[in-house]
């Protein structure tokens, strides 16, 4: 399978515009000329071991949590930085690198979505706070268009303005060619943005003809963070052992919320954030906030507001993912690729 194909199916389960504004992902780093890719690593950071394991199961293409590029590179010198030697390989190896890192925090089904299926819950809600990201899709829109259909400038203009407007609205989209002569734009939408794309397609006959719209039978939630209402209150004692069974833990750090009883089942909502969440999770109302790390002032912060706090280090709380992602992707990809999760991916920091 071309790379080209397998980035359109990862962009199209999680797309870019997505990703939070500081952030770095898409593909980083891809081979010259056609690049065929037989075999996709899936890790949550790109280490020197990982990159071994990768060349030893000759891997084409490395799926990435964390991206292994985040700054502005100047200079490679792979004798000096083992970063810089990561990518010097990589390119070397005619091995391509894709990082999907917050996209894959924002959307339905996401990590955080896994992270939160630790829980039995009435309810997961994502942290509606004021971004961008954060929404609700009830249809299913799709536009499938000829090429002979865009060589019309009217036609052209009025897709292009589409596009636009989807982008700026974050809507879960994407444009896959079906052949050399046809293409498909898919969506998913609220009531709000659906009005906007009838309006913008009643400019062309050629283009709202072939217009299909369908209601969803259930109602997709996007955005940062997931507030998890759980079915029956849990002790704070109950949902340690929860989370250490769903991340399969030995250990975790714990700090207890001022007035809190540990053996009480007093836990009804429980904050969930991947990764280093206190940005997402500050002023969320929870009894839990669920996360890898957080600063010491804001632990503080957080258990003299009552509110208790479970960190499970950083990766811990996201890699548990991939294992979970590795036959979507696979099934995505219809078979015709090989996804491995990282075997040598781990944590860097352990708990004696």
């Amino acid at each position: 399978m071309e790379l080209k194909d397998v980035v359109s199916v990862l962009d199209s389960y999680a797309p870019l515009h997505f990703a939070e504004k500081w952030d770095n992902v898409g593909l980083l780093l891809g081979p010259s000329g056609r690049s065929i890719v037989e075999r996709v690593l899936l890790t949550n950071d790109l280490t020197e071991d990982v990159l071994d394991e990768t060349i030893q199961k000759k891997a084409d293409l490395i799926v990435s949590y964390h991206p292994p590029i985040f700054s502005a590179v100047k200079r490679l010198d792979a004798n000096i930085s083992w970063k810089d030697r990561l990518i010097v390989r990589c390119l070397e190896g005619r091995i391509a690198v894709y990082s999907p890192h917050t996209c894959w925090d924002v959307v339905p089904g996401g990590v955080n979505d896994w992270l939160s299926s630790a829980f039995n819950c009435s309810e997961i809600r994502p942290i509606l706070k004021s971004s961008s990201h954060a929404g609700c899709a009830n249809h299913n829109v799709t536009l499938e268009i000829t090429s002979e259909v865009l060589s019309d400038t009217v036609n052209r203009l009025v897709f292009d303005e589409l596009v636009s407007f989807l982008e700026s609205f974050h809507c879960v989209s994407n444009v896959a060619a079906i052949s050399e002569k046809s293409s498909c734009l898919r969506t998913n939408c609220n009531e709000k943005v659906l009005s906007e794309i009838t309006r913008i397609l009643s400019r062309s006959d050629d283009l709202s003809s072939r217009l299909c719209v369908v209601k969803l039978e259930k109602v997709l939630m996007f955005g940062p963070g997931r507030v998890c209402a759980l079915k029956e209150p849990h002790s704070l004692e109950k949902v340690v052992e929860i989370i250490k069974h769903h991340l399969k833990l030995d250990r975790l750090r714990l700090a207890i919320g001022r007035g809190r009883d540990i053996k009480a089942p007093c836990v009804k909502n429980v904050a969930v954030c991947a990764g280093s969440g206190i940005s997402i999770l500050r002023g969320c109302v929870a009894d839990i906030y669920l996360t890898g790390e957080m600063s010491h002032h804001d632990v503080i912060d957080s258990v003299s507001r009552g509110i208790s706090v479970i960190l499970c280090e950083h990766s811990n709380t996201e890699r548990g993912f991939l294992r979970h992602f590795a036959p979507k992707l696979t099934k995505l990809l219809d078979g015709k690729v090989q996804v491995f999760v990282s075997e040598l991916d781990r944590d860097p920091l352990i708990v004696f």
